[in-house]
């Protein structure tokens, strides 16, 4: 039986969706409310001014079940400098198409600075890309969030969401 990308399109998103439900776990994210003021140094939004949390500007907007990869020991970026050591921690997010559309939606896509919280860390997406393209074609099964896990500014901070 040959698999033809167009046509096996549906089969092998189902079965994208199957294998991260089986192996995944439930991950959350909060997308980030672009019309805030952003600070022009940590490119972040400033702070409520009433209460001073970073909280309202963001928002749950779903959960659902993907994939992520993450070591500490592996991808360590560390720097040390006058205000003390940090490190950054890169990772990997798999999430299938078929399961962002169920609990997204099909017009809303994952965008860099967001948030996903997974693993029982946040994570800052930089950035975003198809997975699994079918064949050598342009049709895909999933996206591949790459995320960065930094110690100096934790997403923490960010936790009144």
């Amino acid at each position: 039986m040959a698999l033809y990308g167009d046509q096996d399109k549906t089969v092998m998103r189902r079965w994208e969706e199957e294998r991260y439900s089986l192996t995944g776990q439930d991950c959350e994210y909060y997308s980030l409310i672009r019309g805030s003021n952003v600070d022009p140094l940590y490119n972040e939004p400033y702070p409520d001014t009433s209460t001073g949390a970073l909280g309202e500007q963001f928002r749950l907007n779903f959960t659902f079940i993907g994939a992520i990869t993450y070591q500490e020991r592996d991808n360590r970026d560390p720097a040390v400098r006058d205000e003390g050591f940090y490190a950054e921690y890169d990772a990997e997010l798999y999430v299938a198409i078929n399961e962002w559309e169920k609990t997204a939606g099909t017009e809303f896509q994952p965008k860099e600075g967001d948030v996903i919280y997974g693993m029982g860390l946040f994570f800052d997406v930089v950035k975003k890309g198809t997975g699994g393209n079918i064949i050598d074609t342009v049709k895909y099964v999933g996206y591949q969030l790459m995320l960065k896990r930094r110690t100096k500014f934790v997403p923490e901070r960010k936790q009144n969401m």
